[in-house]
């Protein structure tokens, strides 16, 4: 064998490896990708039950917040401007939260988590007293967000009950409500 043919047999050997390399490189760089997915739509979920879960640990530790919250699902008007600034800014934390689930939405998988917080918030907007909220507030959330609220809460089909119809302890026909 001649040096010439050597050299073009070590070349051929050469652009082997070469392509080997490359494929292993792309399968590297895919489980790579499928990992940080995995751990991105985990980090989500995470952040997801946590959002949902400091909203109901306030009101859970706040029973007046949870009193006013009750009235005003049930007739937004009944509150008083400081009572109504409370349930805001609870309202507000959830519509927050339901933002930052929904800027994750290109992750896969996180499309049940997506539904699970639109459910809770037409839930609310559902009530007497969150219809109210919402024509007052909506103009302080994103375009975008109030859009596709408003366009689902005009659908009718696939709505979750009202938080009062569905959940009947977020009514106030109870001892706690008795007029005195």
């Amino acid at each position: 064998m001649d040096l010439m043919s050597l050299a073009q047999l070590l070349g051929n050997f050469g652009e082997f490896l070469g392509l080997f390399a490359v494929v292993a490189t792309l399968a590297y760089l895919a489980i790579q990708t499928r990992s940080a997915k995995e751990v991105a739509l985990a980090q989500a979920q995470r952040e997801f039950v946590v959002g949902l879960n400091s909203v109901w640990s306030r009101l859970e530790q706040d029973r007046e917040l949870l009193r006013l919250v009750r009235i005003g699902m049930n007739d937004w008007r009944d509150l008083k401007k400081n009572e109504k600034a409370a349930v805001h800014a609870l309202y507000s934390q959830l519509f927050a939260n339901y933002s930052a689930v929904v800027g994750q939405q290109n992750l896969e998988g996180i499309e049940d988590f997506v539904k699970v917080w639109e459910d809770v918030l037409l839930g609310i907007l559902l009530c007497p007293g969150g219809k109210a909220w919402w024509e007052e507030a909506q103009y302080l959330y994103d375009p975008p967000l109030v859009a596709h609220l408003n366009t689902r809460l005009e659908a009718s089909a696939d709505l979750p009950p009202s938080w009062v119809e569905g959940l009947t302890f977020w009514t106030t026909e109870d001892a706690d409500f008795a007029k005195q």
